[in-house]
């Protein structure tokens, strides 16, 4: 459910892991909550929807309210202090989690500058997207200009 807000923290150059990517169910078996807490423990942030394991993981966690992408992303930032700035030079690659790095020379298209996963090796570049996810970014601001304090 959080995928996608793993996704544009990752954008913002947020070093992120979501649940899926640490916790397999079948070698789990009903203990995923301890593995999140142990993680969370060692002083890596939670961010879930869920108010008890987020009691539990105590200043370890943030528990988020919002339904929507927008409202999840608000809460998260405001409860770090931080703004939602995306810098491509700084970003990590939304798919893999690694920090994607600059490319100048032998680029598609019409443009000058790409960033590529050296993991993944997917290429990203500031085209007409660009505006949508700025779009998106200034809802974010709107929200967290009005948004409530965090419950953690």
């Amino acid at each position: 459910m959080l995928e996608k807000l793993c996704r544009w923290l990752r954008l913002l150059g947020y070093p992120t892991v979501s649940a899926w990517d640490i916790v397999d169910p079948r070698e789990h078996e009903g203990d995923e909550d301890e593995v999140l807490l142990e993680l969370a423990a060692e002083g890596h942030l939670l961010i879930t929807r869920d108010g008890v394991l987020a009691d539990r993981a105590g200043r370890g966690a943030i528990r988020v309210e919002s339904g929507d992408v927008a409202g999840q992303l608000a809460e998260v930032l405001t409860f770090l202090g931080d703004e939602p700035v995306m810098n491509p030079d700084e970003s990590r690659c939304p798919d893999c989690n690694a920090m994607v790095v600059r490319v100048e020379e032998g680029n598609p298209g019409p443009f000058e500058v790409t960033w590529m996963c050296p993991e993944c090796r997917k290429r990203y570049w500031v085209g007409g997207h660009w505006r949508e996810m700025e779009a998106f970014l200034d809802r974010v601001r709107r929200l967290m200009d009005g948004a409530p304090a965090s419950s953690r």
